[in-house]
């Protein structure tokens, strides 16, 4: 019977959490902030197709739940899409599938893996190629570096995020929205940190990209730069690019930063 119960031991589905593994799995690709309670994706993740990506962001809110950080593992399509940035309807379909594979369970629209199919998702990941993706992501920014210029913010965007936004960062990351505001304190960090006076809106939105904030598009920051609003706090400066314009802060748009902290 105890040799019986020895040959049929890798049949038994094993929903203990194994910590090891999860951590090996999720160790490449992203970081945990506890301050955030969030997940903070590396630049790996954005090497993953869609479905291993979302597999990724599964098991970091499982990791959340372990370490408290929230009280369910359990977690919906625009939650994870808020995190990492992909599209909801992305995330929506790659859960679908991860569901009709038996990787993923549902539960009122939310979703999580069970603890037993992380042995399987060792494997899975311990034997992934990131070729493709990698070529494909160096395409994508190379058709991207063709089309934008970043040179001005460079030394910008290889400075630590949270010394570089300090006692604004955690507006910037965390606050929903208020794009102008955002705009607008971009702006005089640059000014004042790099001597680079003035940003166009494709700058505002890489450093924005850089920070790590979800969500985040260039037409958010057109939008809220053209606004009628917003010019009490900028004025523009036209480039040699048809319709791209510098925005530079108005002593308004400067008291309106300063201010922004003290709040």
């Amino acid at each position: 019977m105890e040799d019986k119960t020895k040959k049929l031991s890798k049949l038994i589905a094993d929903d203990e959490l194994n910590i090891d593994i999860l951590s090996g799995i999720l160790e490449p690709f992203v970081k945990i902030s506890p301050k955030k309670k969030q997940i903070i994706i590396l630049p790996d993740f954005l090497k993953l197709v869609y479905k291993d990506a979302i597999i990724v962001m599964l098991l970091g809110f499982k990791v959340l739940k372990e370490l408290g950080l929230r009280e369910t593992e359990m977690v919906g399509p625009k939650e994870i899409s808020m995190n990492c940035g992909i599209n909801l309807s992305t995330v929506k379909n790659s859960l679908r599938d991860l569901e009709e594979d038996r990787i993923a369970t549902s539960v009122k629209g939310k979703y999580t893996i069970p603890n037993f199919l992380l042995y399987n998702l060792k494997d899975k990941f311990s034997n992934l190629e990131l070729g493709k993706a990698i070529k494909r992501a160096s395409e994508k920014r190379k058709r991207t570096g063709a089309r934008f210029d970043f040179s001005r913010i460079g030394k910008v965007l290889t400075a630590d995020p949270t010394k570089f936004a300090g006692s604004f960062y955690e507006f910037l990351t965390e606050k929903k929205g208020e794009y102008l505001k955002k705009s607008l304190i971009l702006i005089k960090l640059v000014k004042d940190q790099f001597n680079i006076d003035g940003l166009t809106t494709a700058e505002i939105t890489k450093l924005l990209h850089h920070l790590r904030v979800p969500m985040i598009h260039q037409s958010n920051i057109s939008t809220a730069l053209g606004c009628r609003e917003s010019l009490k706090y900028v004025f523009k400066e036209p480039t040699n690019r048809k319709k791209t314009y510098i925005y530079k802060l108005t002593s308004k748009g400067d008291v309106l930063v300063s201010n922004i902290i003290k709040k």
